[in-house]
């Protein structure tokens, strides 16, 4: 509540608008920082409000298609899977009414599917608790207690270490790339940077690229890409009995 106080005091000299911060005062050095880290507290917070709201209209919709489709026992699963499909149809039918980007409402309402608001830390931020969802195995897991238990886990460790979200995803990574260990010596594998570049994909799946990052990426990774791409055209000539 303070920060949304400390955003909305005119009388401090700064006026926020729908795109832009108006200063009509000189202002500190110090004031000025501590509306940097409110803006980003606003942020963070927006991404939760986005996913509880985003999670309700799924509910609903969902809801709404199967009172409106009712069906035998024995295709319940079939229809269940049609009310998800019809609520997430809607949702990225509205996002762009709502102003909001298809994928980054998807990823925020993922987030709060995972973590209800009783099972979210405070003192932590949404980065970090998406890198948990991911290290605890990704948001395909929300309705596993242990892989909530090993997101607590996570975000326990980051808060009494005070780790930035990026040594959390560092933490995480360490972890899964110790876990299980093999104890005998590996036989020599061919394609292991390519093991390696698959396992960082999974790890990183959940996570939310922007259209500039993505264009760098596919330019940083064009031999990468083509080689690929050879791999299904001639996987694609394969003859099968």
């Amino acid at each position: 509540m303070k920060t949304l106080e400390l955003l909305s005091a005119p009388s401090r000299g700064v006026r926020f608008e729908a795109n832009a911060v108006i200063f009509t005062s000189a202002q500190s050095l110090e004031t000025l920082n501590k509306l940097a880290r409110g803006v980003t507290e606003v942020e963070g917070a927006t991404a939760w409000w986005l996913g509880d709201i985003g999670l309700h209209i799924w509910k609903e919709k969902r809801v709404e298609y199967i009172l409106a489709n009712p069906a035998p026992e024995l295709e319940r699963a079939t229809r269940e899977q049609e009310a998800e499909d019809f609520a997430n149809e809607y949702l990225r039918g509205r996002s762009e009414i709502v102003g909001c980007a298809d994928g980054y409402w998807a990823n925020c309402i993922a987030l709060a599917r995972f973590f209800p608001p009783d099972q979210r830390a405070k003192a932590l931020t949404v980065h970090h608790h998406r890198a948990a969802m991911i290290g605890a195995g990704g948001q395909e897991c929300h309705e596993s207690k242990e892989a909530r238990r090993v997101a607590a886990s996570w975000l326990f460790k980051a808060d009494e270490g005070q780790w930035s979200a990026s040594e959390l995803r560092r933490q995480i990574s360490l972890s899964l790339a110790t876990h299980n260990a093999p104890t005998a010596p590996a036989e020599r594998n061919t394609y292991e940077p390519f093991d390696e570049a698959d396992k960082w994909a999974m790890r990183h799946r959940e996570e939310t690229l922007n259209p500039d990052i993505a264009q760098k990426m596919l330019t940083r990774f064009q031999a990468l890409i083509e080689f690929l791409d050879r791999l299904k055209s001639i996987a694609a000539t394969a003859t099968h009995p």
